[in-house]
């Protein structure tokens, strides 16, 4: 069996030399003493530990939570640094009664390495690859979400939301485009507005301008659109017009007369629900200025679209233009220039507009920062509150970022409904963008997966008993990648796979050489049968139930099991580091197991609700709620009639 090495990263805010690291493995891998705490019980809630080491757990999916979900993950490897002491391969699996002073039985003795996948990127790709409908590297184990479940597996999916934060949509106020000079592109689409007679003798004595005589080219300028600047008024003021700074979704009656519908879902049309194309609707009174709104495009797949889409298309039938049940913003999106294709930005990074500037307009500074101040773009309030550069757009004053001087413009967070965006906002919800940011795992088995990556074998030496759990094989040569694989073959019930292998524990006791461990007792003894291994079950491991409590657990919610330990590295606790991580360095907020007020009830604990290796035909029984009360949970679901993939009951999740 291929064991992985544990490869540490260095958490967010913490410095850690190898000086350091050498003194923590060498206190890890001391000899046992008997001031160390006692080994953990095996399957039991919430970290339903299993003594082996070396599992491994895939998250993919949400662009929004990518690097708080890396450094959450790095935090949690790194308590594995304190887990059951393994001092070598030879060590394997834990070793009954090894526990040092150092041991830490509270957070990842089972030494869990968590990884964060990039193969795919989005909410909804993560559910995709979760729920096994598109191709993935290796199995995802926790889809990455900042939106609801999308309906891919309904029945089977459970969800998490351990954080919250809001969607405001961001133009750019700040941006005086003629401070980069006077437009010079006859073909630009603000042209027409400031090429006339009455703007340019506005901006007289502005800017290099000196007006005699129309035409004036020199004094062809354009201001702060967003700002309120009209053709006109002088660029430096006074406006005439009023800032954009709010976007409502109920405003003129709701539903497709809304300015946000009007914006991003309308197309064409007259009257009340017409398109706005126009910043003459935003900022003049309705009276055209003939300078286009220009729609940043985001990435289609991601939470952050599904959550500003459901805003936008309040009070709109579905299947209406962009309400088409698809929850999209992209309808009107502006285009390359000259181009029919769509800019389509990442989510949450301002910063990349500024690429497209310099693809729209090369080496035409006046024209970039034209086209950035009259672009609208939304995006989570996290990366706002965390990350400067991700709030920034460039703008170099020759168009060139090679050779060019840089002026950094941050954007201008729009209210929604006159409600601006903040922790108390979001946290009582009346922000209406407010959404949880979720971790999301499958309750039930997923059927076998038709999965190239995984290897698949006949053997003719399979040896079990009747009623037993167990297989041996010596041709086989388990190996931990088997786990989740499915067996088949006479005497093996349908939809039986392999939920451990030897030398691993099961129930605290190492599975004999050559064996595996089945998910149903065998209907029948048998030597020397032919049985086939194939495909793969993808669904809810213990490792991965573990690590999805650890993040909703908090110190003093009463699970006396879960109660955090000090991070012998920064000498915090890993509660107040997982708080810090999700509040202070990624700028949401936290929601834990005891959360009170609009989202309580969102990070409940996870427990099964029938017993291990068992269904109800079988003779199992129905496991109770293991929490105190005040916790929020998860239970997963319980199948009381028929049969979910050949099985009935709560079918139980694999032990590593």
């Amino acid at each position: 069996m291929k064991h992985r090495l544990f490869r540490n990263r260095i958490a967010a805010g913490a410095a850690l030399t190898m000086a350091t690291l050498a003194g923590t493995l060498t206190l890890t891998a001391g000899v046992a003493s008997a001031s160390g705490p006692a080994d953990p019980t095996f399957g039991a809630a919430p970290q339903f530990y299993n003594g082996n080491p070396g599992s491994v757990v895939r998250t993919a999916g949400s662009d929004t939570t990518y690097y708080m979900t890396q450094s959450l993950t790095d935090l949690f490897n790194g308590a594995a640094l304190y887990g059951c002491n393994v001092a070598s391969p030879a060590a394997f699996p834990c070793p009954s009664g090894g526990n040092t002073s150092t041991s830490d039985v509270f957070d990842n003795w089972d030494r869990v390495e968590v990884t964060t996948g990039a193969d795919l990127i989005g909410s909804g790709a993560g559910q995709n690859q979760l729920c096994g409908l598109v191709a993935t590297p290796d199995p995802v184990d926790i889809a990455r979400s900042s939106k609801p479940n999308g309906n891919n597996c309904p029945q089977e999916t459970i969800a998490q939301g351990y954080a919250y934060d809001g969607v405001p949509a961001v133009d750019f106020t700040n941006v005086n485009p003629a401070a980069f000079g006077h437009v010079t592109n006859t073909s630009s689409p603000w042209y027409g507005a400031i090429h006339s007679s009455a703007n340019e003798s506005a901006q007289n004595g502005t800017d290099g301008c000196t007006f005699t005589t129309f035409p004036s080219p020199s004094c062809d300028l354009m201001g702060p659109v967003a700002k309120g600047w009209v053709p006109g008024n002088n660029v430096n003021g006074p406006y005439t017009g009023t800032a954009f700074t709010n976007l409502n979704n109920n405003d003129n009656g709701g539903g497709a007369q809304s300015t946000a519908y009007r914006l991003y879902c309308a197309t064409g049309g007259s009257g009340a629900t017409a398109q706005i194309t126009d910043w003459g609707s935003l900022t003049n009174g309705g009276t055209s200025l003939s300078i286009p709104v220009r729609i940043m495009g985001v990435n289609p797949s991601s939470g952050t679209v599904a959550t500003f889409a459901t805003f936008v298309n309040s009070g709109v039938a579905t299947g209406t233009e962009c309400n088409s049940g698809a929850k999209d913003t992209n309808l009107n999106d502006a285009t390359f220039n000259g181009s029919a294709t769509k800019e389509i930005a990442l989510e949450n990074n301002a910063a990349q507009i500024g690429d497209f500037l310099v693809t729209d307009y090369p080496n035409d500074a006046a024209d970039q920062a034209a086209e950035l101040a009259t672009t609208i773009y939304f995006m989570s309030e996290g990366p706002i509150i965390s990350n400067p550069n991700v709030r920034q757009v460039t703008v170099y004053n020759n168009g060139n970022p090679s050779t060019g001087v840089p002026t950094s413009f941050g954007e201008t967070k729009m209210k929604l409904n006159n409600v601006a965006a903040s922790s108390i906002t979001e946290g009582n919800k009346t922000f209406p963008t407010a959404r949880a940011l979720f971790q999301m795992a499958l309750g039930y088995q997923a059927p076998a997966q038709d999965n190239t990556a995984a290897r698949s074998l006949t053997v003719t030496d399979a040896t079990f008993g009747s009623g037993s759990n167990q297989l041996t094989s010596p041709s086989a040569q388990f190996q931990v990648s088997d786990i989740g694989r499915a067996v088949s073959g006479a005497g093996i019930p349908t939809g039986t796979y392999i939920t451990q292998v030897a030398p691993n524990l099961v129930g605290g006791t190492a599975l004999p050489t050559n064996t595996a461990e089945l998910s149903q007792p065998t209907t029948a003894s048998s030597a020397g049968e032919s049985v086939t291994f194939s495909g793969h079950i993808v669904g809810l491991k213990a490792s991965t139930a573990n690590y999805m409590n650890w993040i909703c657990s908090t110190t003093g919610d009463g699970v006396t099991s879960l109660q955090k330990a000090r991070d012998l590295v920064t000498g915090l606790n890993y509660d107040t580091e997982i708080t810090n991580l999700i509040d202070n360095t990624y700028g949401f907020n936290r929601i834990t197991d005891v959360q009170a007020g609009s989202w309580a009830g969102d990070c409940g604990l996870i427990y099964p609700t029938w017993s291990a290796h068992a269904t109800p035909s079988d003779g199992g029984s129905a496991a109770t709620n293991p929490y105190p009360g005040g916790v929020a949970t998860t239970p997963l679901p319980n199948v009381t009639s028929g049969t979910y993939n050949g099985l009935t009951g709560a079918i139980p999740f694999p032990d590593n």
